[in-house]
């Protein structure tokens, strides 16, 4: 049976996330993350506060959240959430699609980071963001930050990056690509270089993202649409992403 081709680091090579992304490399973002929420909510940390991160992965940003509020880690991935409840033993998880997961209790605060990349139609995005608003306490806000909007992309970018631990020597290489310029698409290209320190084999695998790319006031439309009021935090030098909030009126 020949390999998946697309979204393998969240499935058979989800082994590799811990190594990839550690929790360190969260703790700029999650700093602005605690700090949108606290200045929203009026407390600086307040463990009854019920935040959620939907497509929260392997828990990387909750590690600096969970302190402070009682978190919920939702993932469409039962892989990643494997990673997740390793990291967070005391965050709840719910495998389930954020279109349409619902939670015994509102919350306040509702985040959706990187994971917003791949709603790829504005249905799609839209049917999310009404069911956050859906999920809110009254006075509660959702967070969003796309790794990219239309205004921020530039196609060929490249980074590669090496990771090890005491089983495994991984060099990988991300590049985001347009293949149509005249879609709402993009597409992240991984080359992973593993070595196997135990017996010294090696292998190359590659896989393939599928992302949505949108401009900044067709996000805010998207917003106002699910019954949002839109807020724009700038990207920063600490944050390589723009982030949202959508305030209830």
């Amino acid at each position: 049976m020949s390999k998946p081709t697309h979204n393998r680091l969240y499935h058979d090579l989800a082994y590799l996330w811990p190594l990839l992304s550690p929790p360190d490399n969260y703790i700029a973002e999650t700093n602005t993350l605690h700090q949108v929420i606290s200045d929203k909510l009026g407390k600086q940390s307040n463990s009854n506060l019920q935040v959620v991160e939907l497509g929260a992965g392997g828990g990387h940003a909750l590690f600096h959240l969970r302190d402070h509020f009682d978190c919920t880690a939702v993932d469409i991935s039962d892989d990643m959430l494997h990673h997740c409840r390793i990291l967070n033993p005391n965050v709840k998880t719910i495998c389930a699609d954020m279109r349409t997961v619902t939670f015994p209790e509102p919350q306040d605060a509702i985040l959706i980071h990187d994971a917003i990349d791949y709603l790829t139609t504005e249905a799609d995005i839209l049917a999310t963001l009404q069911n956050a608003r859906k999920n809110l306490t009254p006075t509660g806000i959702l967070i969003i930050a796309p790794t990219y909007t239309t205004e921020s992309f530039e196609a060929g970018e490249s980074a590669t990056d090496r990771q090890s631990s005491h089983e495994l020597d991984v060099t990988y290489t991300t590049t985001v690509l347009k293949p149509d310029p005249d879609d709402d698409l993009f597409e992240m290209h991984l080359e992973y270089h593993i070595t196997h320190l135990k017996d010294g084999s090696t292998s190359v695998e590659r896989d393939i993202h599928t992302c949505g790319l949108f401009p900044i006031p067709r996000w805010a439309s998207l917003l106002s649409q699910a019954g949002f009021e839109p807020e724009l935090y700038e990207e920063s030098e600490e944050t390589a992403w723009t982030l949202f909030v959508g305030n209830l009126p």
